[in-house]
């Protein structure tokens, strides 16, 4: 028998010798009315052990409190004693243990589940701090990487700048003529050096936009002249892959207040987005216009496209698409959400419009208008 059994037996006779001896003591002064204490011991039972100890307590009480009544009722008691004998005392009794105990059992449960709640809130508060903690040291993490990164590119810009400088000396033969073997690998260096220049700013402008760095140097200019000076200096890229450009800018100026080199950035990005995702022989049409208030533009391909359950996902940084010329052009898939974050400091929005894989794609982006 186990202590807690023990336990409970001890209890149930203690109640049950408390409850005779208040009985003997109480008959003489009370009468009649001593049959209320019958309903004590249900009560204490049903309390301290819940409703199914209040049903049986409520049914062993009555044959024990009858049997009581009439060992100690006086003579002409007896009509008293077969009166609480009766069905309505037996009913009367278990309505008693098994409110009682339904009581102590709902107390119990209200207990039990606020017990479980607070340690469930102990757990999660637990797990927050964790969390938190583990947040914190990837911050630090990242950040590190993000100065890291910075300084890189930083220390990596300048003898890049002599390779691409030197290169194009070579090229133009500044220095004398040199061999079309090696004018060829010269113009391999200046290539890789113009696609490790173009890694180096997205790096750049990302740290910048790590550090929240990023300020407007605002400016009034004209726009469709600037996306003309921009088609101008990648015409070669076009050319290179045999790219038709088609560019619908209006010949009157279509001035905005923006920071004139992040805009230079958001052309190059997305121009450049469009010759790597084209097919030699494509076509790309560019267009700028202006309402009252912002002014929209552009830049629309057809090549490989993008898969509409990835439209969402394209300005994530380091989000590739993947396709041929992507991997060919060892991209960190930085263009696109250093153009988000920068058209988005100037108050404007952009998003990308495609009918599906190798149905071309359509980049848009506003700018208030000045």
């Amino acid at each position: 028998m186990s202590d807690n059994i023990r336990e409970r037996i001890s209890n149930i006779i203690a109640i049950v010798i408390v409850y005779i001896a208040m009985v003997y003591i109480l008959y003489p002064l009370w009468g009649e009315t001593v049959v209320i204490l019958s309903m004590l011991p249900v009560i204490m039972v049903a309390w301290q052990y819940g409703l199914m100890a209040g049903f049986l307590g409520g049914l062993i009480a009555f044959p024990f409190n009858t049997l009581l009544l009439n060992l100690i009722a006086r003579p002409g008691w007896d009509v008293l004693v077969r009166e609480s004998g009766t069905l309505m005392g037996l009913f009367l009794l278990l309505v008693v243990g098994i409110v009682v105990g339904s009581m102590r059992d709902m107390n119990q449960e209200q207990k039990r589940m606020s017990l479980e709640r607070e340690r469930a809130e102990e757990k999660i508060e637990a797990m927050l701090q964790e969390t938190q903690k583990v947040n914190e040291e990837l911050k630090r993490t990242d950040k590190a990487k993000d100065e890291f990164l910075s300084i890189v590119t930083h220390d990596l810009e300048l003898p890049l700048v002599s390779v691409l400088g030197y290169s194009e000396v070579l090229l133009h033969g500044i220095l004398g003529q040199i061999s079309d073997k090696q004018k060829s690998a010269v113009e391999i260096i200046h290539k890789h050096g113009k696609i490790l220049q173009g890694m180096i700013d997205s790096i750049l402008d990302y740290t910048r936009l790590a550090f929240e760095k990023v300020k407007l140097d605002s400016e009034v200019f004209s726009i469709n002249s600037l996306m003309a000076e921009m088609l101008r200096e990648m015409s070669l890229q076009f050319e290179r892959k045999k790219i038709s450009v088609h560019a619908s800018l209006s010949k009157e100026d279509i001035m905005v207040e923006a920071d004139k080199g992040m805009v230079r950035r958001i052309f190059a990005n997305l121009l450049g987005n469009a010759i790597r995702h084209t097919s030699e022989g494509g076509r790309v049409e560019v267009a700028i216009d202006k309402n009252e208030e912002m002014v929209r533009v552009s830049v629309q391909d057809n090549g490989v496209g993008i898969p509409k359950k990835r439209l969402s996902k394209i300005f994530d940084k380091f989000y590739i698409i993947r396709d041929e010329q992507a991997r060919l052009s060892r991209r960190l898939g930085l263009g696109l959400y250093i153009a988000k974050n920068f058209v988005e400091a100037h108050g404007g929005k952009i998003w990308a419009e495609s009918e599906g894989e190798g149905k071309g794609a359509k980049f848009i982006f506003t700018l208030p208008a000045e």
